[in-house]
């Protein structure tokens, strides 16, 4: 009636006065409500909302009142697709702004868009790998499993393409599966096509959000599952010394990691992005 038109009159007219506000103050304000809120409530108000709660500078103070040091290395190479940018305190920022399925095995899955695979009814696994590929420093990326229906799902890296990874002598590909478990795939040695599995983390499904810590400089692999606030820390599940994973300058087959994920039931469907901008790599290495 006419009180909830005049209560919709009222907000409209409040949204306004804060989109007119200098920026500076909106940000100065957004401060003190803490990362949560600005996180999960502020950024889904409005599409005004949602870009200042992306600001850098906003995170860097909120990453200074826990006492976490913000990301003041660049990745040695910065390739064509990545973002990067140098904020007023000068801290340089830089990783993919996106990352994309190769499309070149795109006929193994019923939908493929840029960052969201959905397995079609061909095939027992359907294996996809991205564009974007990395030769050396440390990256982390973030998997979403939006239907997982069998627990034969897995994520990991392959210095290969996709098509490769069937063929072993081709390419090696590390996976963590996901109903608990990692496994080695691949390579020319019997050690890799002996496939055997170790028991790692509790396992992820449906709603789960999986994330990959890859360091290329010390050679490991660790897995982290976030819950949209604060990455949980699974462990390290390869290592150069325990499964030869690969080390800058020392990667077989293309010289490259790309990022990898296998489906293996119909309607399995995973959506993949890059690191949140509100988490540094040095918040991440702190935790592991």
């Amino acid at each position: 009636g006419l009180n909830h038109q005049l209560m919709a009159e009222r907000r409209t007219q409040l949204e306004g006065a804060w989109v007119e506000l200098p920026r500076e103050l909106v940000l100065h304000i957004f401060a003190f409500c803490g990362p949560a809120t600005v996180g999960l409530t502020l950024s889904r108000l409005n599409s005004h909302y949602s870009a200042l709660c992306l600001d850098d500078m906003l995170w860097l103070v909120f990453c200074e009142a826990v006492g976490i040091e913000p990301d003041a290395s660049a990745v040695p190479e910065v390739e064509e697709g990545c973002d990067s940018r140098t904020p007023p305190n000068k801290l340089i920022f830089q990783s993919f702004a996106t990352l994309k399925w190769d499309m070149s095995d795109s006929l193994q899955f019923a939908s493929v868009t840029k960052d969201v695979l959905t397995k079609g009814l061909q095939g027992w696994w359907s294996t996809a790998t991205t564009i974007q590929s990395y030769k050396s420093g440390v990256h982390y990326w973030e998997v979403v499993i939006l239907n997982e229906s069998t627990r034969g799902l897995m994520i990991g890296v392959a210095d290969g393409y996709a098509k490769h990874v069937e063929n072993k002598a081709q390419s090696t590909a590390w996976f963590y599966y996901a109903y608990g478990a990692c496994t080695t795939i691949g390579g020319p040695e019997s050690y890799f096509r002996s496939n055997s599995f170790e028991l790692f983390g509790n396992g992820y499904g449906k709603g789960d959000v999986i994330g990959v810590y890859l360091d290329l400089d010390q050679g490991f692999l660790a897995y982290l599952r976030s819950n949209e606030q604060v990455p949980k820390f699974l462990g390290v599940a390869f290592t150069a010394a325990k499964h030869r994973f690969p080390t800058t300058g020392n990667i077989a087959h293309t010289g490259r990691l790309r990022p990898i994920v296998s489906l293996c039931q119909h309607q399995d469907s995973v959506l993949i992005r890059p690191k949140p901008r509100h988490l540094s790599y040095a918040s991440l290495a702190h935790m592991i």
